[in-house]
């Protein structure tokens, strides 16, 4: 989306305003207090983050008239008369179809009328606020996904965000534990990811390899990517301080979309469990020496907080090579060819062939496996 576009402009950004015009005014106090809030969301335990006041926050940036009070109320309704449409014992995919057809396909004779893709003016920012979706019915494929995820996580559907180039959509979580992606532009109809292949030129499968595309997104990442319509705002104000606040804007998107939330030194089991939950994970274990450890543990403490640094280039990815080269077990390859191991799943196919190494599998939705308690913190 946005975040991805505008990080290509960071570096002339910050070049272009190390020395900004004699005349640029100083920085307004609403850009400031808007970073200050958007920092405050994010920074927010996984477990309390709510999408819907995450939306409206991010909305009332944009549009300051909006009644964020009387959105959530409404909203609410919606999830109220949705939830008693439930048969009783319904599965997840009943309850997905049921707020599939309330929001596309209402009875004739409901007095409802179905959300549907805004044809005339999709690319007005104000069109991907909610209140205004809400209001006419027309959205886009922002509005339209994050509304159907808002109304589904109130509702216990196991849904989320996942996106393709410049473009969100659904994916739903079904009885057997597999993902699926859903189209909500286009009513709801199920999109699987050949589909999106076809959809979009530019989603490689280098890209969706590395996991750029595709995958089900975390709460926190969904929040990080709502943000995305403040950048976009920001870049249509065409000023040094609209420029400004879009840097600080998408360097702290960064630290919690690139970065990793999870503190040293907590549960590795409880970790993968909550991985468990969103795809497929594959864990690679290499024997190693005391001083090998030693020197890894050495080359992350020297950071104090995880995130600290964590950027577009310098990823979590890339950090752990960095760690795993400190103990020679990476070295020559990643002296020769650091960008090789910037994303996980080239630095697992490196890794995982790696004398000794033994790959534990674990299938989405799957449980994490006993023994992987030894690692754990004692």
């Amino acid at each position: 989306m946005r975040l991805r576009q505008t990080l290509l402009l960071l570096c002339w950004l910050v070049l272009a305003l190390v020395s900004p015009p004699i005349h640029a005014q100083r920085v307004k106090p609403a850009y400031e207090s808007n970073i200050k809030v958007v920092r405050t969301l994010l920074e927010q335990p996984e477990s309390q983050l709510d999408l819907a006041s995450i939306k409206l926050a991010i909305d009332e940036m944009i549009e300051p008239a909006t009644d964020k009070a009387a959105v959530l109320k409404q909203l609410d309704g919606m999830a109220s008369e949705i939830r008693a449409s439930f048969p009783l014992e319904a599965s997840n995919l009943v309850k997905f179809k049921t707020l599939r057809d309330y929001l596309y396909r209402p009875p004739l004779l409901s007095g409802r009328r179905p959300f549907a893709y805004n044809l005339e003016d999709d690319r007005n920012p104000k069109a991907k606020l909610l209140s205004v979706y809400l209001a006419t019915h027309k959205g886009n494929c922002v509005s339209m996904p994050l509304l159907f995820v808002i109304l589904g996580q109130k509702l216990g559907i196991p849904v989320t965000i996942t996106t393709a180039p410049a473009h969100l959509y659904v994916k739903f979580r079904g009885d057997n534990g597999n993902w699926y992606g859903v189209e909500t532009t286009s009513g709801g109809g199920w999109a699987d990811d050949d589909w999106q292949r076809k959809q979009f030129p530019r989603l490689t499968e280098k890209a969706i390899a590395n996991g750029i595309y595709l995958q089900p997104l975390t709460k926190r990442e969904t929040a990080v990517v709502i943000a995305d319509s403040l950048l976009e705002y920001y870049e249509h104000q065409h000023s040094v301080e609209a420029n400004q606040a879009r840097v600080k804007l998408a360097l702290l998107q960064l630290d919690h979309y690139l970065g990793n939330s999870t503190a040293l030194g907590s549960s590795l089991t409880d970790y993968l469990q909550r991985q468990s939950a969103l795809r497929d994970t594959a864990i690679v274990i290499l024997p190693t020496t005391p001083d090998q450890e030693k020197r890894i543990l050495d080359y992350f403490r020297q950071f104090g907080d995880p995130n600290a640094g964590i950027n577009y280039s310098e990823t979590c990815a890339a950090r752990t090579a960095k760690g795993l080269s400190a103990a020679d077990l990476l070295r020559e390859a990643f002296v020769t060819s650091p960008q090789t191991y910037g994303f996980p799943y080239s630095q697992y196919q490196a890794v995982r062939n790696l004398p000794g190494a033994l790959t534990v599998v674990i299938p989405n939705g799957g449980s994490v496996p006993s023994f992987l308690a030894t690692f754990n913190p004692r």
